[in-house]
């Protein structure tokens, strides 16, 4: 519910077909503020389009009807991130191909095993899976001067660290804002039971992980974000090892950002598939950012709706 209720960027624009009082189509793109190079823009993400099987042909009417109302919002900036099957099966060939979204690259998606699961019927086999797990990299939990604490920051502190770390992209980077009000509205909600970890040098917030363990068809997503390259891989590397200790399967991770994909890789994981990244632009104005041009973009995984 966390997508619908409260939303600081403003009213979602959902659009649904019926057939005989029944549903069988839904399009949906999500409000979200958008800093292009130094302007803060209202932007889109596609999210949550779906159809009956025996409808697929409502598909681009939906969407286009979404597109419609989002230039009445005065959306200037559409982004979207789909996976692979949803992406070939109707993104490429109504957005990009009908209605003139770009596909501009490919979002990495990261993944960590931490037990075993798919050989347990095979003593042999499930042997030589714990031996290669148990030899995996974890990371370097406690760097010195670094304390990592197992609670959420402050919602004032993580808005404080994202300007931290966006002053130190490239100036005209495309990029979801992190306010205060953005942190509270996107974590909130209790049922996605999400477990943080903090690190401080001193009392100076440096990074902060997350991920939840609720609510999600598929391998649970953990983020992060830091100023500072030891206390992301700390936080990455404590996350890491507390999910495997609550049971996990596996975590997985979203994001292009070079900071985040160095703590990862320090902690054992490996890039697997991709998220396709699909934009528009709805105003015929000059932005501060090529929104077109993927280098400019930071995506991480709690710019998905499903982390």
């Amino acid at each position: 519910m966390w997508k619908i209720l409260n939303n600081p960027a403003g009213r979602g624009i959902n659009v649904v077909a019926e057939d005989s009082g029944k549903i069988v189509g839904h399009a949906s793109l999500k409000p979200t503020k958008l800093c292009i190079g130094n302007e803060l823009v209202v932007g889109a993400q596609g999210v949550d389009s779906m159809v009956h099987p025996t409808y697929p042909g409502i598909f681009a009417s939906l969407l286009k009807t979404c597109m419609e109302r989002a230039v009445v919002q005065k959306v200037e900036v559409g982004y979207g991130c789909p996976n692979n099957n949803i992406y070939l099966k109707f993104y490429n060939p109504v957005l990009v191909h009908m209605l003139n979204w770009v596909k501009i690259g490919e979002i990495p998606h990261w993944s960590r095993v931490l037990r075993t699961g798919s050989h347990e019927a095979v003593p042999r086999a499930r042997a030589i899976a714990s031996w290669g797990l148990q030899r995996l990299p974890m990371g370097n939990k406690s760097p010195s001067g670094i304390n990592v604490r197992a609670e959420r920051p402050a919602d004032e502190e993580l808005a404080s660290l994202a300007d931290v770390v966006s002053s130190n992209l490239p100036p005209r980077s495309c990029r979801i804002e992190r306010s205060r009000e953005w942190f509270k509205w996107r974590f909130d909600d209790p049922s996605c039971l999400y477990h943080w970890f903090s690190a401080y040098r001193g009392r100076d917030l440096m990074a902060w992980a997350a991920f939840g363990v609720n609510g999600w068809s598929g391998i649970p997503l953990i983020d992060m974000a830091g100023s500072d390259s030891k206390a992301i891989e700390a936080v990455v590397s404590a996350a890491t090892r507390n999910a495997k200790k609550l049971g996990l399967a596996s975590l997985g991770s979203v994001t292009n950002d070079d900071n985040a994909i160095r703590a990862l890789k320090s902690c054992g994981y490996i890039h697997y598939r991709d998220h396709h990244l699909i934009v528009k632009s709805f105003t015929t104005r000059i932005l501060n950012a090529n929104v077109h041009l993927f280098p400019s973009w930071r995506i991480t995984s709690q710019d998905l709706d499903a982390f």
